[in-house]
């Protein structure tokens, strides 16, 4: 319930709002003191609004770089997975250290890759220890090492003039088929 306000010069107390006064004055409706007030309450609101707003778009821009420079680096990636998998696929004797180098990037990966080069490097054969067997190897047998290539594959890019270089690298191993001699 709202308290009976004074009406100024009649010396008594105004009724409620929408109930007449037995004695014939009228009330004052509380909207017509009150107009300044809502003013400054829109005043604040709009302040508040701005500030949340400003914040908002603060995380919105910085969500959107991240997303950005996340798919950036994902293409490298597929890229760079496309020119591993061609070459983990080529022969063992295919893969020789002078057929590696530079590679060619897909259209969509020179769009989103500035100044963006493909580099792969093929390790001569070396020998690496044989995993151990299932049961202890019997006295006096010495285990074999398996001969392996590396294979190593690095996608570059400068993302803006004024930034450093980045650059992902995928490496695998291609081992030898059983029953070839190195």
């Amino acid at each position: 319930m709202t308290r009976p306000r004074k009406v100024s010069g009649t010396g008594h107390h105004a009724c409620m709002v929408g109930v007449p006064p037995a004695n014939g004055t009228r009330s004052v409706p509380d909207t017509v003191t009150r107009r300044g007030f809502v003013i400054w309450e829109l005043v604040v609101s709009c302040l508040v609004l701005g500030v949340l707003l400003t914040v908002v778009g603060g995380f919105v821009r910085s969500s959107l770089t991240q997303r950005r420079a996340a798919q950036v680096r994902l293409v490298a990636l597929q890229e760079a997975q496309n020119l591993l998998e061609d070459l983990c696929g080529l022969d063992w004797d295919a893969l020789v250290p002078s057929g590696a180098g530079r590679g060619q990037l897909s259209g969509e990966a020179q769009r989103l890759l500035p100044e963006g080069r493909i580099e792969a490097e093929i390790d001569p054969p070396a020998t690496v220890p044989a995993p151990p067997p299932p049961a202890a190897p019997p006295k006096g047998e010495e285990r074999q090492g398996i001969a392996a290539k590396r294979i190593a594959v690095a996608v570059s890019w400068r993302p803006e003039a004024a930034q450093p270089e980045l650059s992902v690298r995928l490496v695998a191993w291609k081992f030898q088929p059983a029953g070839t001699v190195p």
